[in-house]
Parts: C-alpha cells; sequence; structure tokens
C-alpha cells in the first residue's frame, strides 16, 4: 500500500513537473513568439524608417533639382524681362519715330491735296475758259463762213469761165471744211461748257435721216461711191435730242465717205431690244481691233503728223460717242482691216 501512495504521489509529483514544463515551455513559446514579433516588428520599422529615409533623400534630391530649376526660371524670367524692356522701348522709340514720319507725311499730303485742288481749280478755270473762248470764237468766225460758203456757190452757178468756176468750186470745198471743223470744235465747248444742256424732244427719224442722206448725197456722187437709205417703218419717232442726234449721224456719214474711196456707204435704222439703231456702213479702209478705243479719242487719228493721209480734226467720233452717252446710248463699232467699218448709234426709245 505504502508502495502505491508512493508510486502515485511520485506520479503526481511527475504529472506536476510535467505540468509544470508544460507550462514552461507555453511560456517560453509565448515569450519566443512576441519575440519574433518584437524582432519582425523592429526590422519592419527600421526597413519603413529606411524607406522613409530613401524617400526623403530622393524627395530632397528631387526638391533640390526643382529648386535649381525654379532659380534657373526665375534668372531666365528676368533676363527675358530685361529683354521685354529692352525690345519694348526699342519699339516705343520705332513707334514714335514712325508715328512722326506719318504726321508729316500726313501734313506732306495735306500739303500736296490743296496744291491739287488748286491746280484743279486753276485747270477747270482754264478749261472753262478755253470753253468760252472756242464758243465765242466758233460763232464769230461761223457767221462769214456761211456769207462765204454761200456766195462761192452762187458764184460757181453764175460763172461761166471753167477755171472761175473750179475756184469758186475750191472756195466753197474748203470753206465747207473749215465750217465743219468750227462745228466740231463748238460741239465740244458745248460738251465741256458748265452750260451744256439736253433738249428732250419727240423727233422724226425717217425725216431727219432722209435730211442728211441728202445732204451728203453730192459728197459721194463725187467719189463714184454707192450710197443707200433702208429705214425700218417701226422705227420712225424717238424721245431724244435733235440737235445731238443730227450731229452723231452726220460725223459718222462724214467718216464713212472720208475713209471710203471705193465700194458702198449704207444707212440702216431699225428697232431691237427697246432700242433704236442707227446703222453707218462702209466698205472703206477699215479700223485694227487695237486701234479702235484711239479713234474715239479727242485730236486722235490713226493717221497722225502734219501730213496725214486723211485729214481732219479727230473731234468727230469722239462727239459723236460723248453725246451718244449723254443720250443714254452706246456707239458700238465692228470693223476689220483692209475690208470696212460698220458704226451703230443704239438710242433708247424712252
Amino acid at each position: 500500500m505504502i508502495a502505491d501512495l508512493e508510486v502515485r504521489q511520485n506520479l503526481l509529483i511527475k504529472e506536476k513537473e510535467i505540468e509544470l514544463l508544460n507550462k514552461d515551455n507555453k511560456y517560453q513559446n509565448l515569450v519566443t513568439r512576441i519575440f519574433i514579433g518584437f524582432s519582425i516588428l523592429l526590422i519592419a520599422i527600421t526597413l519603413f524608417i529606411f524607406y522613409l529615409y530613401k524617400q526623403k533623400k530622393k524627395h530632397g534630391r528631387i526638391l533640390e533639382s526643382n529648386i535649381k530649376t525654379i532659380q534657373e526660371t526665375e534668372s531666365a524670367l528676368r533676363k527675358n524681362e530685361l529683354e521685354l524692356k529692352k525690345h519694348k522701348e526699342q519699339l516705343e522709340f520705332i513707334v514714335k519715330k514712325r508715328t512722326k514720319e506719318l504726321e508729316n507725311e500726313i501734313l506732306e499730303r495735306k500739303h500736296t491735296e490743296e496744291d491739287l485742288l488748286v491746280a484743279i481749280e486753276r485747270v477747270e478755270a482754264a478749261n472753262k475758259t478755253k470753253s468760252v473762248f472756242l464758243e465765242n470764237m466758233s460763232h464769230e468766225l461761223r457767221t462769214p463762213l456761211v456769207g462765204i460758203l454761200g456766195y462761192s456757190e452762187l458764184l460757181s452757178s453764175e460763172v461761166e469761165s471753167k477755171e472761175l468756176k473750179e475756184m469758186a468750186e475750191g472756195i466753197n470745198r474748203t470753206g465747207t471744211r473749215l465750217l465743219n471743223t468750227l462745228s466740231m470744235i463748238l460741239d465740244l465747248a458745248r460738251i465741256e461748257s458748265d452750260e451744256f444742256e439736253i433738249n428732250i424732244t419727240e423727233v422724226n427719224i425717217h425725216e431727219e435721216l432722209e435730211g442728211i442722206y441728202n445732204s451728203f448725197k453730192g459728197a459721194v456722187v463725187l467719189k463714184n461711191i454707192d450710197f443707200s437709205l433702208n429705214l425700218s417703218e417701226n422705227a420712225k419717232f424717238i424721245y431724244t435730242d435733235k440737235g445731238m442726234f443730227r450731229v452723231i449721224v452726220e460725223n459718222l456719214v462724214n467718216n464713212a465717205i472720208k475713209f471710203t474711196k471705193e465700194g458702198s456707204i449704207s444707212i440702216i435704222s431699225d428697232i431691237d431690244n427697246g432700242f433704236l439703231n442707227i446703222s453707218v456702213s462702209d466698205s472703206g479702209i477699215g479700223i485694227k481691233n487695237n486701234e479702235i478705243p484711239i479713234i474715239f479719242q479727242e485730236f486722235k487719228q490713226l493717221s497722225e503728223g502734219t501730213v496725214k493721209a486723211f485729214q481732219g480734226t479727230g473731234l468727230g467720233l469722239s462727239i459723236s460717242k460723248r453725246f451718244t452717252e449723254h443720250l443714254s446710248g452706246k456707239l458700238l463699232v465692228e470693223s476689220e482691216f483692209g475690208v470696212g467699218s460698220k458704226f451703230t448709234v443704239q438710242l433708247p426709245l424712252n
């Protein structure tokens, strides 16, 4: 029994020792785990601190770089600011200089314009004086010329001597030429005069064209040229300036006779799209295309110089064109060099 008790006692003691050992092991395991955990934590903290240190160092380098960049930028900005200031001063100087130059140019231009206005006024006054002078002189010369022409015609019909008759006819021809020249100068003076007026009335086109046709018959017969007049029954009356209309057509017919040595000349009237068309066609020398604008210039002829193939002042077509435009019409030209020409006056019916 005692042996059993001792055994049990020993077993209990062993169990207690085992239990104590187990507890000690657990405690040691716990301490070990705590130590390991603390070590890991310490390592983690160390690594984190090291990471923070690295990051701080990196950010420090970045910050230094940024600071350096900022400093360089500020330096560049200051430099640019100085350059801009310099350019601004130069620009202000250039602007002031250019403004002064422009002011001088404007002042000079103003003086030039004033001088030009004075010159224009003088030219206009001179033109007006010239026009008045030409008009007065034309009237003064026209009256005795009409008398000379009348006497020369009478003398030509009365004298029997062939020599005297030719002289009288020569006087009549040269007098007629001079009278036509004066008439054209008078027409030009009328156009340039401030007193130029247009008198619109109902005009019998047939009557006017027949009168013009008959007045030129003799000149055409002398040159042995066919001369015809074709009047449209529809184009009989028109509202226009009678005197200007007659001058326009007479100048065109006179030109056709002057530049036609043989062949034919025709006057044709018709109506087209609300316009009266009066066409004067001839088989004369014709006009080159590049020379057509010249024929409408005042005192211009295709044959220039003191010795001209065809005599004249060069005013007929210019006056006809200007009269036509004053009547709200057009003067058209169709021509072929060496073949002939066709001048057409277009006038509105109303």
